[in-house]
């Protein structure tokens, strides 16, 4: 055996016999109740109610807290509970109560056997309407000759007060919505329409222009067995959304793939305390567009 084979092989020996295993543990706080509930004005209040779980051994079965109570309350006064619904599988308000935009709320959740918790007090955002939808069709590639789409042209004024927004624009094809909206900008500042962007969340802090315009391609055909399927129209929903609810948004864009190895994962925005969750709120405005 020459020197260069020795010394690989009481290499390999060392580094075998040094092997050692070590356990890392995982924090786990404990259980917790975790609230989301998002108001708006056009329907009554609704929540979810879950659980925290360990992050090793097996997932549980059922996430849902069914034995809890939600209190709701108004400008500091106690105003209504939701209780668990077995048909909706959510807490729905007793008295059926529609937030409305002068007032604020706040939640405050118990069940056996967890620490109650307690949202920030929030209210609704400004109303932003819709100015106009136009469409284009035919003219973004959605995948060659299989497929087709089209541009939506949204435009929509904006207030003096600091505002979130979530754009989307969707074809029908009869009952059944397309899968596909890209948000290409417009008027707005381009930065802020790059490629992890594509859902079209953004703040007021882009707008550049008044009124604002921004685009969306839409999946508008595809080709399925007996011919090629068109869709009948385009519903866009713009909705204003207060400042918890989209930090609570932006913080689910985790790196997926091979980003994964180069980038920090960020927490998800909670402004629930002793536990997790979003207490947020939003308010839509619709537009129906008739395309064939």
């Amino acid at each position: 055996m020459n020197k260069s084979s020795l010394v690989v092989c009481t290499l390999s020996m060392i580094l075998c016999t040094c092997t050692k295993e070590i356990e890392i543990p995982i924090p786990f706080e404990g259980k917790k109740l975790v609230l989301y509930c998002i108001l708006s004005p056009d329907r009554p209040i609704e929540a979810t109610l879950q659980r925290t779980f360990p992050p090793t051994g097996p997932e549980p079965d059922n996430w849902d807290v069914t034995d809890g109570t939600i209190w709701l309350y108004e400008n500091s006064d106690l105003i209504d509970s939701l209780i668990y619904s077995p048909s909706s599988g959510t807490y729905l308000s007793s008295n059926l109560i529609k937030p409305q935009s002068d007032k604020q709320y706040k939640m405050v959740a118990e069940a056996p056997g967890f620490t109650d918790i307690y949202s920030e007090t929030i209210s609704l955002p400004p109303r932003t309407a819709i100015l106009s939808v136009s469409f284009e069709d035919s003219v973004f590639n959605t995948g060659g000759s299989n497929s087709s789409g089209g541009i939506v042209r949204v435009s929509f004024e904006d207030s003096d007060q600091p505002e979130y927004y979530f754009l989307d624009s969707r074809a029908f094809f009869e009952e059944e919505p397309g899968s596909l909206t890209i948000c290409l900008g417009g008027n707005l500042d381009a930065a802020c329409f790059g490629a992890e962007n594509i859902q079209c969340l953004f703040s007021d802090d882009c707008i550049t222009n008044r009124p604002s315009n921004l685009n969306l391609g839409v999946a508008t055909g595809f080709r399925e067995i007996g011919g090629f399927r068109k869709a009948d129209r385009v519903i866009t929903h713009l909705q204003s959304l207060n400042h918890s609810l989209f930090q609570y948004l932006e913080s689910l864009d985790q790196p997926i793939g091979i980003d994964i190895a180069f980038s920090q994962p960020t927490s998800t925005f909670t402004n629930i305390t002793h536990g997790y969750g979003i207490f947020g709120s939003m308010i839509e405005a619709i537009d129906t567009t008739i395309i064939y």
